[in-house]
């Protein structure tokens, strides 16, 4: 796939109202904001290179197996955030599931093909989580605040202590 170059990027945001490979944006955008969500649209290029990787898909099949075919996040919600989720319009976001890893590639490469460090998350949440914002509202939050997400999530104490410590990841 080839990569749009930041100004193209722009130039699509602006005559189509949208961004390229359907990341979540609000209305508007300001420079900072476009220049965030660019870095987010060549992660996502780079994830559908990735895909053509064998080890890639054996694992990936792997973590859709094991997770059922299903947004993680999604099935640890309480009634009162799945209604949230649902208020703050992202009805239909839920569709397009990716995998997600926790401790991020960048920080521990040697963990890319770890399925125990692989989750299934609808692309919203993912992008949410990613971009350090609350997966039900968008709002920003901290890091910490990510990995009590990522706890929820991952949903076993011993596996997420044991990523922490083997990704050198966390506060």
């Amino acid at each position: 796939m080839n990569r749009l170059s930041y100004k193209d990027f722009v130039e699509y945001y602006h005559i189509n109202k949208r961004l390229p490979l359907g990341i979540w944006t609000p209305a508007s955008l300001n420079e900072a904001q476009l220049k965030t969500k660019y870095k987010k649209y060549l992660c996502l290029v780079d994830k559908q290179v990735e895909n053509s990787d064998p080890k890639w898909e054996d694992v990936r099949g792997k973590v859709y197996k094991r997770d059922g075919d299903s947004c993680r996040l999604w099935k640890v919600l309480s009634l009162e955030e799945c209604q949230d989720a649902i208020n703050n319009g992202y009805v239909g976001q839920f569709k397009i599931i990716t995998p997600a890893h926790f401790v991020p590639k960048s920080v521990s490469p040697r963990l890319k093909y770890e399925v125990d460090n692989i989750y299934t998350l609808s692309l919203m949440f993912h992008s949410h989580l990613d971009d350090f914002r609350n997966p039900l509202n968008g709002g920003s939050i901290t890091k910490e605040e990510v990995l009590k997400w990522w706890k929820r999530i991952i949903n076993n104490a011993n596996m997420y202590d044991k990523l922490i410590e083997e990704g050198k990841y966390g506060s």
